[in-house]
């Protein structure tokens, strides 16, 4: 999988966090009549009663509730997994691979979290496809299709299919993924291009030439962090003995001095594990990388 067209997987999944936020926006009033709200309307739970919460003795912001089937209490873990175990399967049918698909029920809330890896998986077919699936074994649930913010969001109901504005479906669309590809590219574009030039270095300078226990080595400084070309990217190399970690800047936590940055598994010939370059390893013993 090339990392070029990497996109939405691990931070735009994060920021999309807004649809369950209890800060966030709830239905607006000239849409309380309507049903199948876009993600401009609402951003609340769905198809969650307030009145069975209200009967076992919670107290609620109802304005935060859309239930369009009365009666339901939140959803259990297990049907939330089987209802995205059936997304999967559509994905599978659909040759879409499962490595680039991210897919998670919603705690406390009949919402499926969907993005795709690739923007080509994503066309008007494949998500009227989704609506059809809802439509015919899942009635009680949506589908939200992340983008970085509601402009960027697609909702799937089992009778409809739902944009952020009014339109034609296929150029919605097109706009939609232009705007999440130029996100991508100025969110993470910069690292998965200098993570093209790290491999090269490590390739023609692999760790097993390098004493990294407890000595971790700079590999390379990029006058380019996230977009911003004020500050640098710095690359750096660190083992413990058994294994090699290629640690690429991230966001500044709270509290530290300097960018932290995730690890990447590499084996002694320098090569990266694919994986790992989506998916943070268990290892936390290595340095900050600081700029």
């Amino acid at each position: 999988m090339s990392l070029s067209r990497q996109s939405l997987i691990i931070g735009i999944c994060l920021s999309i966090f807004y649809l369950v936020s209890p800060t966030t926006l709830t239905l607006n009033a000239q849409t309380k009549m309507n049903q199948t709200p876009s993600s401009m309307e609402y951003t609340g739970y769905y198809n969650v009663d307030p009145d069975m919460l209200e009967a076992f003795g919670e107290q609620v912001d109802r304005r935060r509730y859309l239930a369009v089937h009365r009666g339901l209490v939140r959803p259990s873990s297990e049907e939330g997994f089987l209802v995205a175990d059936l997304i999967r399967y559509f994905a599978e049918l659909q040759k879409i691979k499962q490595e680039e698909l991210y897919c998670a029920p919603q705690p406390d809330d009949r919402t499926i979290y969907l993005s795709f890896d690739d923007m080509e998986d994503l066309t008007t077919e494949r998500l009227e496809g989704l609506r059809q699936l809802l439509e015919k074994q899942a009635k009680k649930w949506r589908i939200a299709v992340l983008g970085f913010n509601p402009e960027t969001t697609i909702i799937v109901y089992p009778s409809k299919v739902v944009f952020p504005s009014a339109g034609d479906p296929k150029l919605l669309l097109d706009n939609i993924k232009q705007e999440l590809c130029h996100h991508h590219d100025k969110t993470r574009g910069s690292k998965e291009r200098q993570l093209t030039w790290v491999k090269h270095l490590l390739r023609v300078n692999p760790p097993a030439n390098l004493d990294l226990k407890n000595n971790p080595q700079l590999i390379a400084v990029f006058d380019n962090f996230r977009g911003d070309e004020n500050e640098l990217a710095i690359w750096i190399i660190n083992g413990d003995g058994k294994r090699n970690f290629l640690w690429w800047p991230e966001e500044q936590s709270e509290g530290d001095f300097g960018r932290s940055g995730d690890a990447l598994d590499i084996d002694s010939n320098g090569m990266v594990h694919e994986f790992f370059a989506l998916k943070e390893t268990e290892y936390r013993g290595g340095p900050q990388c600081f700029v």
